[in-house]
């Protein structure tokens, strides 16, 4: 049986699937982007709240985890280095009044931020907001980190933070080409049995399988739809790719064999598995390359031989 795990935190990424988007990864467009000249009035400001996962791991790696005093749900990762620290809630569902409690001197916020009136009220309360686009790509991912290290002054760190990302993403597309065909992988999202989803195109999860060599298995539906055994049956996907939180609430890898229609596919049959990190796989933050290489070296074996 070939299970692989990669890079599981002790805490994972809370997401709830609604419509065509995982919550808390995948952002709407309803929100205009800051200019760069106020991002470069906001240098080096302190107590700063920062609300979405992927921009509180880039401030970390940046190396001004100081300057936070506060994050949101989202942000769990490197938990070492995020404990302790005031969580205003849910990115999706914050209040004005938990934000601008920790009287902060600057917020940094992905698009993805919630509800539009609390948006509206922060913007409006003169604290310097600066919003960033949740965008699932290698160029979205390496603008953002770019533009923090102007507005922290470390733009020589962010340099080297896009430097690495681009060279895992090309040491991927070394793997991916050699390989034979593009495997179909499945991405199933799991709050439990009870609650399963398979994801289409315009996801993170489809981003990043195409990143990484694969071929989506329900790449011609868009975002996310319930999963049935017919469907999953009729995908034929060569590989089972998961969020770490998702298989922990089925209780274990070993249970994925029962979900609908898995058993029958090729992937069942070979138990071919792949469970990654929730933020790492579909965050597109800073280790966004460190995701597709993995990903592209997990799907290499079924990348090099047809399953009859």
């Amino acid at each position: 049986m070939r299970i692989r795990r990669l890079m599981i935190p002790a805490l994972l990424l809370s997401l709830v699937p609604v419509g065509g988007v995982i919550m808390g990864l995948d952002a709407p467009a309803h929100l205009a982007l800051s200019s760069e000249a106020h991002a470069a009035e906001a240098q080096v400001s302190k107590r700063i709240v920062s609300i979405g996962g992927s921009l509180t791991e880039t401030i970390v790696a940046l190396g001004r985890k100081a300057d936070l005093i506060g994050i949101d749900a989202t942000s769990v990762y490197p938990p070492q280095d995020i404990a302790g620290l005031p969580n205003v809630g849910y990115i999706r569902q914050l209040s004005t009044e938990g934000v601008l409690s920790l009287e902060p001197k600057m917020i940094i916020a992905s698009s993805e931020i919630g509800p539009k009136p609390v948006v509206d009220q922060l913007q409006k309360s003169g604290v310097k907001f600066e919003i960033f686009e949740s965008e699932p790509t290698v160029e979205g991912a390496s603008k953002n980190i770019t533009r923090l290290g102007k507005i922290f002054g470390e733009e020589e760190k962010a340099a080297k933070l896009v430097s690495e990302l681009d060279a895992n993403i090309q040491q991927a597309n070394g793997l991916i080409k050699n390989f034979k065909k593009k495997p179909k992988v499945l991405f199933i999202y799991a709050r439990g049995s009870r609650v399963l989803n398979i994801s289409g195109h315009s996801t993170s999860a489809h981003s990043v399988i195409e990143l990484a060599g694969g071929a989506n298995a329900f790449g011609n539906v868009p975002g996310f739809k319930p999963m049935t055994s017919e469907a999953v049956v009729a995908a034929q996907p060569d590989v089972i790719l998961m969020l770490a939180r998702g298989v922990g609430s089925l209780g274990g890898a070993q249970k994925v064999f029962d979900l609908p229609g898995v058993s029958l596919t090729p992937a069942g049959k070979t138990k071919n598995v792949v469970v990654m990190d929730d933020l790492k796989l579909l965050g597109f933050g800073p280790r966004l390359g460190e995701a597709v290489l993995e990903l592209a070296q997990a799907l290499s074996k079924a990348a090099a031989t047809d399953v009859n």
